[in-house]
């Protein structure tokens, strides 16, 4: 006997397909004008669906994802030395983890980064969905949705996956299946790409990127048409491998990319080079979070707000408000801060 819950993700699937057409005559096949797999980004991402961009923290993932919505609203004709094929010239950047300040930074330092003008901006829309529980979910996928049939955009980039299953139960592939096809549902019914970040498990860490490494695999990686991972190297160097896709040839999936992340504008670029993806060992990127001084950042006051404290710590340690948001959980549970009812978080004294 299905719960209200089953009965309600099933409902909404089913209502999200209504309008789309799923039966086809062979005759009709024949005739679609249709040569070859339609690619947003040859020969990599496709125009239309579902895929995963995974990797460890602080590897860069919604950095990238930030950085390809750019590209394809600016209309550029490539995005790191391979061909975009931009139709709408609109994307959607939803972010669940970082505040529109974070944001924002990012944003300024990406497009100056690649000397682009202010002109297009408007064409890239930034949605920062307030999650709290499973209503929410679903009102940020109808929100998704309705900007979609209102300005058609070529990508939406959802950062990330924890923050948006329709399940508390991340390890049911059931569960797991339910929120991926409700993802693709959208992407199929707005014929819009969907890329969605990731982690992978820890056990994989210092390994070659695979599917299995990627956390909820069975379910992700049957649903994604693609699944890429960008891992850490060496001299800032990042890796991008693409560990599925249906539709890409074997080279692609033997062989990774190498690509410079500058720290300063935080644009990735090409270096024109690859490396075997059996070869890469994934290294944790440096700490930066056990960079913080807290006594520093305090600076001899009782209490700081998160807003205060991540401003401080991008001005002072030149890192992210997610990195800083993580840096704080790390600071309570070592016990070096706590935080109060009224959320306000004070330094201990520990000698």
């Amino acid at each position: 006997m299905q719960s209200m819950y089953e009965d309600d993700v099933i409902n909404q699937i089913e209502n999200e397909t209504l309008s789309h057409k799923d039966i086809f005559t062979g005759e009709e096949l024949l005739k679609m004008d249709v040569t070859e797999q339609p690619l947003l980004w040859k020969p990599f991402f496709r125009d239309t669906g579902l895929h995963i961009i995974t990797g460890m923290p602080d590897s860069g993932k919604s950095l990238f994802s930030l950085q390809f919505c750019i590209s394809v609203a600016y209309g550029l004709n490539e995005f790191l030395g391979y061909p975009l094929n931009v139709k709408h010239q609109r994307a959607i950047f939803v972010e669940t983890e970082d505040d529109r300040d974070d944001v924002a930074l990012r944003y300024k330092k990406q497009v100056g980064g690649l000397n682009l003008p202010s002109t297009y901006s408007k064409n890239l829309r930034y949605y920062s969905p307030l999650i709290t529980d499973h209503a929410s979910k679903i009102k940020m996928f109808d929100t998704i949705r309705e900007m979609l049939i209102d300005d058609p955009a070529d990508v939406v980039a959802i950062a990330s996956l924890g923050d948006v299953l329709l399940s508390d139960d991340g390890n049911s592939n059931a569960k797991m299946r339910e929120t991926m096809n409700h993802i693709n549902a959208i992407a199929i019914e707005q014929k819009t790409l969907i890329l969605v970040v990731h982690h992978v498990n820890k056990s994989v860490y210092g390994k070659s990127p695979t599917q299995a490494g990627i956390q909820g695999a069975a379910a992700i990686v049957q649903k994604a048409r693609l699944a890429c991972q960008l891992s850490n190297g060496d001299d800032g160097q990042k890796y991008l491998s693409f560990v599925k896709g249906n539709h890409l040839a074997y080279k692609y999936k033997q062989d990774s990319l190498i690509l410079a992340l500058n720290e300063k504008d935080l644009v990735f670029r090409a270096t024109g080079e690859k490396i075997k993806t059996e070869n890469i060992e994934s290294k944790p990127a440096h700490n930066k979070r056990r960079d913080i001084e807290w006594h520093e950042v305090f600076n001899g006051r009782d209490v700081l707000r998160t807003g205060e404290i991540k401003k401080i710590c991008g001005e002072k340690y030149k890192i992210s408000g997610v990195t800083t948001g993580r840096a704080l959980k790390d600071a309570i549970s070592d016990g070096y801060l706590i935080k109060d009812e009224h959320g306000f978080f004070k330094l201990l004294n520990i000698d």
